[in-house]
C-alpha cells in the first residue's frame, strides 16, 4: 500500500551526492557567488553588532561611574561644609 508511493521516488545516492539542479552552470556559479556574498554580509553585520554592543556596555559603565563620582563629590563637599561650619547646623540663628 505505501510502497506504491515510494516506488516513484529516486533511490538514495551513495556517498550523499545531491541531485542535479537543472540550472545551467553559469546560473549555478552566480547563485553560489550570491550565497557567498550573503554569508560575508551577515558576518559583517554580526561583527558590527558585536562592536556596537561592546560600545554600549562601555558607555553604560562610564555613565554609572560618572554618576557615582558626582555623588561622591557632593558628599565630600557636604562633609567639608559641615566641618568648616557652613552647614547651617552650628550657625548663630538662635
Amino acid at each position: 500500500r505505501f510502497s506504491q508511493h515510494l516506488s516513484s521516488s529516486p533511490s538514495i545516492v551513495p556517498g550523499g551526492k545531491s541531485l542535479p539542479s537543472g540550472l545551467d552552470p553559469a546560473q549555478e556559479r552566480r547563485l553560489q557567488q550570491l550565497e557567498d556574498d550573503k554569508k560575508k554580509l551577515l558576518e559583517a553585520i554580526e561583527e558590527k553588532q558585536r562592536a556596537k554592543r561592546q560600545g554600549l556596555r562601555e558607555w553604560d559603565k562610564s555613565e554609572r561611574e560618572s554618576r557615582r563620582e558626582g555623588l561622591r563629590s557632593e558628599l565630600a563637599e557636604g562633609h567639608l561644609d559641615r566641618l568648616s561650619g557652613e552647614g547651617g547646623m552650628s550657625g548663630g540663628a538662635y
